[in-house]
This record gives C-alpha cells, structure tokens and sequence, in this order.
C-alpha cells in the first residue's frame, strides 16, 4: 500500500490547483489573441506558470506570435 501524509497530498492538491490556473489564464490568452485583442493576450501568457512546463512553452511561443501579429495588425 502507499503511504502518503495528509501533508503531501496537500502539496500535491496545491500544485494541481496551480497548473488548472495557468492553463486557464493561457486559454484566456487564445481567446483574447483571436480575438485581435493584443494586449491582453499578451498579459495572460505572461501569467502562465513556469511550473506548467508544456503550457509555459507554449505560452512563450504564443507570445512571440502575439507581438508578431499585434506589429502587422497596427504598423503594416
């Protein structure tokens, strides 16, 4: 049987509730950049957690795009 402390599951609960939150803010982000709202999508992928390795990546790159497509929407 495994034996793990009330304590670890907490820990464990805590950083799950962590990762929910930074795939939702990241969500937001796709949302909003859809949406030609620059700005705040450029606000909600900063918000992504490093923790949430595969969505911190991805938010990064988003973000990258964001400011690509924010210069060519406003400049071009």
């Amino acid at each position: 049987t495994l034996k793990i402390s009330k304590n670890e599951i907490y820990v464990y609960a805590k950083k799950i509730d962590v990762i929910e939150d930074s795939r939702k803010v990241y969500n937001l982000g796709v949302k909003d950049q859809e949406k030609k709202m620059y700005k705040e999508a450029i606000s909600n992928y900063d918000k992504v957690m490093s923790e949430d390795k595969k969505y911190y990546d991805l938010a990064q790159d988003k973000k990258e795009e964001c400011i690509k497509d924010m210069y060519d929407y406003y400049i071009e």
